[in-house]
């Protein structure tokens, strides 16, 4: 580091990055950044969204299944009333069949029907008993495809 005499004057490129820091640290150097973002982020008044209210899908599909926040509502909900426990544990099975390779999708593909479809199981859905021998067809001549197809309409 130089040492200054005292009728010397600081060279500007010295103080610079010093200046920098003192500001960045005081938050001086973004705040026009952070207003610009404030007003992309404001939302317009309500008058102008009526047309978009009306555009909006209000269906299952749409809330449930495709919005992530909306699924991870509907989840929640099932899973805090007792009559759709099994429901759910349907559809995360249904689930993790998506995600088994070729070889374990045949027997997980039969513990799902043995678990969710036959009326003597504990975790029986009654609404799935018609959808059994279809499902079971499926899982014999097309393991590849979407199997479990028709149930989850």
């Amino acid at each position: 580091m130089q040492t200054l005499l005292p009728n010397q004057t600081v060279p500007k490129a010295m103080l610079m990055p010093h200046i920098y820091t003192l500001l960045h640290l005081k938050g001086g150097g973004s705040k026009g950044r952070s207003w610009k973002w404030r007003e992309k982020l404001k939302f317009p008044h309500i008058s102008q969204c009526v047309e978009l209210a009306k555009k909006i899908e209000r269906d299952y599909y749409s809330l449930c299944v495709k919005q992530p926040i909306g699924k991870k509502l509907f989840q929640l909900f099932c899973r805090s009333r007792p009559d759709l426990q099994n429901y759910m544990s349907l559809l995360d099975a249904l689930d993790a069949f998506e995600t088994k390779s070729d070889d374990e999708r045949r027997d997980f593909g039969f513990s799902i029907i043995q678990r969710f479809f036959m009326s003597q199981s504990y975790q029986f859905v009654p609404c799935m008993q018609r959808h059994e021998s279809s499902c079971v067809e499926n899982l014999e001549l097309n393991l590849c495809g979407d199997v479990f197809h028709d149930c989850t309409e």
